[in-house]
């Protein structure tokens, strides 16, 4: 195998000059490079049939994918976080009602005894500034975990949402159903909804929060 130093075209070792710019060719190249260049070659031919695939992840796609993996456990580590916050706020707003005691029970219930010996309820839930903030904060912290989620199913797993959603189709009639360019269009569509969605969603919650 020999390759043109002047065009970079590859030709057999029988041949003195290059079909392409014909210019003179030189010795042929050693059994190592002849091997890299046709692993060149392989590689390039594999990366171009998989780009002609239906739902071919670009590395742009499977970087925002791995984002939203990323950013939805952040935000369940958050809501968590806003939970502990909103208990912590909520002790403290009994306290400060004065009773002589008070038992929050497994189901969040607030049973409290006064000073007069009067026991009861406590009804409702943190209404100050900071109860309402906490409790808008994890309401948008699980709209953004739930908007992540899709992002990176849609991001990362075009073909496999496609196989689920056609499933009862190629089943029932025993074959493959080729995407249209519309269902294609849709994908891209939505996996950039979700993502703007659930970066909206982390927005609000850092707003509220500070």
């Amino acid at each position: 195998m020999k390759k043109c130093k002047k065009c970079g075209a590859v030709q057999s070792d029988d041949r003195n000059t290059c079909l392409d710019c014909g210019a003179v060719l030189g010795k042929p190249v050693s059994a190592e490079e002849e091997a890299r260049m046709e692993d060149e070659f392989s590689d390039t031919l594999y990366g171009m049939s998989e780009r002609t695939e239906d739902f071919y992840v670009s590395p742009l796609e499977r970087f925002l994918g791995i984002f939203s993996i990323l950013a939805a456990v952040a935000l369940i580590v958050m809501l968590n976080v806003i939970g502990m916050w909103n208990d912590a706020l909520e002790k403290q707003e009994i306290a400060a009602e004065g009773y002589l005691s008070y038992q929050i029970g497994n189901s969040g219930t607030v049973y409290y005894v006064t000073e007069d010996g009067v026991s009861g309820v406590v009804t409702g839930g943190n209404t100050g500034v900071i109860g309402r903030a906490l409790e808008n904060a994890g309401i948008a912290s699980l709209f953004g975990i739930v908007c992540y989620a899709g992002a990176a199913l849609f991001f990362l797993c075009p073909k496999f949402l496609w196989q689920m959603e056609t499933l009862k189709h190629r089943m029932w009639y025993h074959g493959d159903i080729t995407p249209s360019d519309f269902a294609l269009m849709s994908y891209k569509v939505m996996q950039y909804l979700f993502f703007a969605a659930g970066c909206i969603a982390a927005i609000a919650v850092i707003v509220y929060l500070v």
